[in-house]
């Protein structure tokens, strides 16, 4: 009988980006936020170059992140254009 190992990885980073986003939310400074997805960038990439993600799976998590960093920068122009 051949078992088949579900693989949880994708799941397992999303899941540490949910963590990413909590701590981008909990940083005032912008600066910060940047580095935060700067790093989170660089994780992905690791773990495509590693292997452990597919290079489909790591262009569907890299969309994800930039579409998050773009929303994360309009609400800062927004911000910026109200005087807040």
């Amino acid at each position: 009988m051949i078992v088949i190992k579900e693989d949880r990885t994708v799941e397992r980073v999303r899941g540490q980006a949910e963590e990413w986003k909590r701590q981008i939310r909990e940083t005032a400074c912008g600066y910060g936020q940047d580095y935060i997805i700067m790093m989170w960038l660089g994780y992905l990439n690791g773990l495509q170059m590693a292997g452990v993600i597919t290079y489909e799976e790591y262009l569907d998590l890299h969309s994800d992140v930039k579409n998050y960093a773009a929303g994360l920068e309009a609400i800062r122009e927004r911000r910026q254009v109200n005087g807040l």
